[in-house]
């Protein structure tokens, strides 16, 4: 989410002397990049674990990053430097598409067993299907199943494999932002101009 500052201004640059308008790029900065920040905090702290069931409870933290403006480039970033678990479709709801051959859906079976760092080795679909026990079904439906029991006499499925799979939005992370983004941004953007303005009278 990119977070700018937009507006007319023109009435408060009118407001200022020469000298004090060459203080507004530094409270604009300092304001965006404040406000970034709690836009970070919300969805780190706050929507990031309501939306889903956390295993690893540093991955936001480890995640989410910020790219600060300064007073040349007033644009602040809030940004998912990962680009892992598919947090861009689940925010904006879509279809996640095979890049080749199919996805692996994984079953109650495999979710139930997956740690803070994915789903183990050992179940992963190549590895399962690499072994004695694992093998693909094509009817009739395309899946993954793993035999066990006394002489491998039972299975259990552990993936479905799809072309695509369809993403509910479930991660309200741009509605979060923007109510940060609103609730927070006048009152920073005040408290910066006029710490600006103090700055250069000393």
């Amino acid at each position: 989410m990119d977070i700018k500052l937009s507006g007319n201004y023109r009435e408060l640059e009118n407001r200022l002397n020469k000298i004090q308008r060459k203080q507004l790029p530094f409270a604009f900065a300092n304001t965006l990049n404040d406000t970034a920040f709690k836009v970070r905090k919300q969805i780190v702290d706050r929507t990031y674990p309501r939306s889903f069931n956390v295993r690893d409870k540093r991955f936001a933290g480890t995640a989410f990053r910020v790219s600060k403006a300064n007073k040349r480039k007033l644009v602040a970033v809030v940004f998912d430097r990962l680009d892992r678990a598919n947090l861009k479709l689940h925010a904006e709801g879509g279809t996640k598409r095979a890049k080749s051959g199919n996805i692996a859906i994984p079953s109650r079976y495999v979710k139930e067993r997956r740690s803070g760092r994915g789903v183990r080795k050992g179940l992963r679909p190549r590895t399962v299907v690499d072994t004695p026990k694992g093998y693909i079904q094509r009817e009739p439906r395309k899946a993954i199943f793993q035999s066990y029991g006394p002489k491998g006499s039972k299975k259990r499925l552990l993936y479905s494999l799809k072309a695509f799979a369809n993403i509910r939005r479930t991660f309200p992370f741009y509605t979060d932002a923007e109510r940060t983004v609103q609730r927070n941004l006048q009152r920073s953007f005040n408290v910066n101009l006029r710490k600006a303005l103090r700055s250069r009278r000393r």
